[in-house]
């Protein structure tokens, strides 16, 4: 759970056991474990923008987020940050050795700064071994290239995915783009040390996000748009609501989040 707090507030966590302050330019979070909150106070970056960490979107201003370059679909680079990778239902209808040469030379790009997206999906009608093959060669290459970032697709394939994390020895964080689980499933990924990204399902009356989102510790907390037409406000508003939160206050975590992860903000 993420709280805003008064200077008495402030006062009061701190005479607690177990706290811990974290200092981020004129903001203060505190960690109690114990009670799964995150409290910020007088937290003031001077960000200008709502960072949107998976976007489709090529008309994204430079800098506000990373756009998504789907190899075999996609035919002109973004003009801002991007990422770039095979997608799972694309396995089945590429050329894989020279499909992975141009992921290759994508993701030397000196405006590349993720691999992505790409992961496992047993919704779609690509053989999951075939789906695999092809996520491991792109590891393979996001090692090779040392990539910060890989932004993954997972539908069903939660068990898969943390299997070959297990087994691999890749430096670059892992992000579960368009997280839509319950509450049980964000600790899992959190528990190995995933971030989750969440996007327009949060909108949606029904939407199991609104029990998930106080489970997550907001430092692991990414947004996006993916494939949302609307302004990504109305996503970190809805998101600063469950939470109860200021949409300024959530606006300044997610952007220091994204400046850990990757060095263009």
């Amino acid at each position: 759970m993420c709280i805003e707090m008064s200077s008495f507030d402030f006062r009061l966590i701190t005479s607690l056991p177990h706290y811990q302050i974290i200092e981020l330019s004129h903001c203060h979070i505190i960690k109690l474990p114990h009670y799964r909150i995150i409290a910020l106070t007088h937290c003031h970056i001077n960000n200008p923008m709502f960072f949107d960490t998976h976007t489709h979107n090529t008309s994204l201003a430079v800098g506000h987020g990373i756009t998504n370059f789907r190899i075999g679909h996609d035919t002109t680079l973004p003009r801002g940050y991007f990422s770039a990778g095979i997608h799972p239902w694309d396995a089945d209808s590429i050329n894989i050795p020279s499909t992975l040469q141009e992921l290759e030379t994508l993701l030397a790009h000196p405006r590349c700064v993720a691999l992505g997206e790409i992961g496992l999906d047993k919704a779609c009608q690509v053989s999951l071994h075939l789906q695999t093959q092809v996520f491991e060669q792109q590891l393979h290459l996001a090692q090779q290239l040392k990539v910060p970032l890989i932004i993954l697709h997972v539908v069903r394939t939660m068990a898969e995915i943390l299997a070959i994390k297990k087994q691999t020895d890749i430096n670059a964080q892992w992000i579960v783009h368009g997280f839509n689980g319950n509450a049980d499933t964000a600790r899992q990924w959190l528990s190995h040390g995933f971030y989750l990204s969440v996007g327009a399902a949060v909108l949606h009356p029904q939407s199991k996000l609104k029990e998930a989102l106080p489970s997550i510790d907001t430092s692991r907390l990414l947004i996006e748009t993916d494939e949302y037409t609307g302004g990504i406000e109305v996503i970190y508003q809805a998101i600063a609501n469950v939470l109860k939160i200021k949409k300024e206050i959530l606006k300044d975590c997610i952007y220091n989040n994204i400046s850990k992860l990757i060095h263009f903000v």
